[in-house]
């Protein structure tokens, strides 16, 4: 999540937490973990995506990632509520 990654990732992120803009940038820019998590947050949402469009579908595994995408985001969401005090 450093300055060359895409726009796409904030904008997912501001959309997931409004209201959080300015700590999701502050972590973004100051917190290597809080980067890494983001990035394992979007490489889950395009697996998840495309798990989604494979016919037939693979019930189990979108199981599997959309448990881990919930997991990443309580991670974020954690990180915004006790590291930004």
């Amino acid at each position: 999540m450093q300055e060359d990654q895409p726009h796409h990732v904030r904008n997912d992120l501001k959309a997931q937490f409004p209201g959080r803009q300015l700590e999701i940038e502050t972590l973004l820019r100051c917190n290597k973990d809080f980067r890494e998590v983001c990035i394992d947050l979007e490489i889950c949402n395009q697996v998840l995506e495309d798990l989604l469009k494979v016919s037939p579908p693979d019930a189990s595994r979108i199981k599997e990632y959309k448990i881990l995408r919930d997991k990443l985001l309580s991670e974020i969401s954690y990180y915004l509520n006790h590291e930004m005090m």
